[in-house]
């Protein structure tokens, strides 16, 4: 849903949570979605979560992407929330129908930009944790 504002925020960061197997199964367009991102030279900080468990490597260069996946738990989240730059995105992937919003407001993102970098943090945490261990 973001997609229209790589142009904008060409350069910029933005931060998504998400249940990738259900992103999969309603957006088969992803794909190209991260290319066109690629292109504007916009970088993701992906954190997901997916009943086929850790599919992405933590770090993707060439993708200008960095992942933290969320172990997988029945009754967990079914939707996505992403931010870039004064944008919101927040789809429902529950059900059969996709559901969305897309929230223009500079306090907004800037609150939501901080609640996910918290859980950006922690998660970082937990990975350093379990390299340091390999």
């Amino acid at each position: 849903m973001l997609q229209k504002n790589f142009s904008r925020y060409e350069g910029a960061e933005v931060i998504c949570l998400t249940r990738r197997d259900l992103a999969h199964k309603f957006l088969p367009r992803i794909p190209s979605s991260v290319q066109d991102r690629v292109k504007k030279n916009v970088f993701s900080k992906f954190m997901y979560s997916s009943k086929d468990g850790s599919t992405l490597p933590d770090s993707s260069p060439e993708l200008l992407r960095e992942t933290r996946f969320i172990p997988f738990q029945e009754g967990m989240f079914e939707g996505e929330v992403s931010v870039l730059g004064d944008t919101i995105s927040m789809v429902s992937y529950s059900g059969s129908n996709l559901h969305g919003v897309v929230i223009e407001s500079n306090a907004l993102a800037d609150t939501l930009r901080y609640v996910l970098e918290l859980a950006w943090k922690e998660l970082s945490k937990d990975n350093n944790k379990k390299n340091s261990k390999k």
